[in-house]
């Protein structure tokens, strides 16, 4: 009788070993409620992804709430770093400058994290088709947008300027103006004949830049390859890419281009299994969303790590592990 009890009890035992992991998967519970995403605003691109990821992080994770929130750019990286955020989008570039304290930071952000590239911002130089500007070193006495304060694309036009011994004091000094403008409105002063120049770091097929083509035309610029090469040295997270062919009517494309990647950034004080499970969340969703999201049309997890600088959140590195990124 003991005999046979004590065979019982190892078989029991046993059967407990094999099982405990799938028994702590199904049991698992996200150690936060709620989850906050900062994008650029409430409506645009990155409100329209924060959307669609904060769907598929709730259908990934049940018993957990996400918000969209605003932001910017250049601010994200900050909120993200103290805490007042969970999650943003941001650019690579500046993610990096932000953990070393460059500027527009003061100090350095200890506790931002690498989480995915969403994808890949071209820098837009815009100019009306007959214009005669044809390079960012006439630009010295024009009206020009930058586009609105505190944007990454404000900031990357405000370092490339440096790089043509410009800076917006000098070209307002020239003669110029500088306004920082949306899209919407950039777009109409250039229809209208009182902006010169936009610049914008977005996939291809923005919708204000194909409608600036349809109704007037426009070029874009090209940037000197030994500008290029040196900015992506002193701003790493950028880096040379082809502009997409036919971007827009008009617009032969095909030509290296300084490029970023607009980046999902998460806080260090997330848990390995939360931030896991919200990496698989966006890398199952993006084949979905990329059919109305046409900003996600090159996205792909093979370039999730595309111009990252910064330290990779340890749950998404246990993804890009799982699918073959890193080892």
């Amino acid at each position: 009788m003991m005999k046979r009890n004590y065979f019982a009890m190892i078989a029991v035992l046993g059967f407990l070993m094999l099982v405990p992991t799938s028994f702590s998967a199904a049991q698992w519970q996200p150690d936060r409620k709620f989850l906050r995403i900062a994008t650029a605003g409430r409506a645009g691109v990155w409100a329209l992804i924060a959307a669609r990821l904060a769907e598929g992080i709730q259908q990934e994770i049940p018993g957990i709430s996400v918000s969209v929130t605003g932001g910017g750019g250049r601010i994200n990286p900050t909120g993200v770093d103290k805490g007042e955020k969970e999650l943003g989008l941001s650019y690579a570039d500046l993610c990096y400058l932000a953990t070393q304290g460059r500027d527009p930071y003061k100090d350095s952000h200890k506790k931002i994290r690498h989480l995915g590239m969403v994808y890949i911002g071209y820098a837009h130089l815009v100019v009306l088709k007959d214009s005669k500007i044809f390079s960012v070193a006439d630009l010295a006495d024009k009206k020009i947008s930058p586009s609105p304060a505190g944007f990454g694309s404000e900031v990357f036009c405000r370092n490339l300027l440096e790089f043509y011994n410009l800076s917006y004091d000098k070209i307002k000094a020239k003669g110029g103006s500088v306004s920082f403008l949306q899209y919407v409105d950039g777009t109409e002063m250039m229809k209208d004949g009182h902006l010169d120049f936009q610049v914008s770091l977005v996939p291809p097929g923005h919708p204000q830049f194909a409608d600036l083509a349809v109704t007037k035309g426009i070029r874009l610029l090209p940037i000197e390859k030994d500008i290029m090469e040196a900015f992506i040295k002193k701003y790493p997270g950028f880096f040379i890419r082809n502009f997409p062919k036919d971007p827009y009517q008009g617009v032969e494309g095909g030509f290296p281009i300084l490029a970023s990647g607009t980046v999902l950034i998460c806080t260090a004080d997330l848990s390995d299994e939360l931030v896991y499970r919200v990496t698989k969340a966006l890398w199952k969703g993006v084949p979905e969303w990329r059919k109305t999201v046409a900003s996600l049309r090159e996205t792909d997890v093979k370039d999730a790590l595309l111009g990252n600088q910064i330290e990779v959140h340890p749950g998404a590195a246990r993804y890009y592990k799982e699918v073959g990124l890193m080892k």
